[in-house]
């Protein structure tokens, strides 16, 4: 299972080519989000009116809790982010 974050998900939502391409290469793997991913991605749409677009988007991902791990994953993916010349970053759960 793959583990999105709210930076990829929001770079696919607007059609980017390098979040167009990760997800072709992962399209075939089971995706998560966690509950606080959906919380924010569901801020910014509300504010760009894309609330269904991220409602039919989630239909084919798991949403799990977040815990301890993912608190780890999400400080890890923060670090990375900032670190590298993209924000498209998706690791394995």
């Amino acid at each position: 299972m793959i583990l999105l974050d709210t930076s990829f998900l929001i770079e696919l939502l607007s059609e980017r080519e390098a979040a167009l391409m990760k997800a072709r290469q992962i399209d075939e793997e089971s995706k998560a989000i966690s509950s606080i991913t959906l919380y924010e991605l569901f801020i910014g749409a509300q504010r760009l009116k894309k609330v269904t677009d991220i409602e039919e988007m989630c239909e084919t991902m798991e949403i799990i809790a977040p815990d301890e791990r993912i608190a780890k994953r999400a400080a890890f993916l923060q670090r990375a982010a900032k670190t590298t010349a993209t924000n498209i970053l998706v690791f394995p759960m």
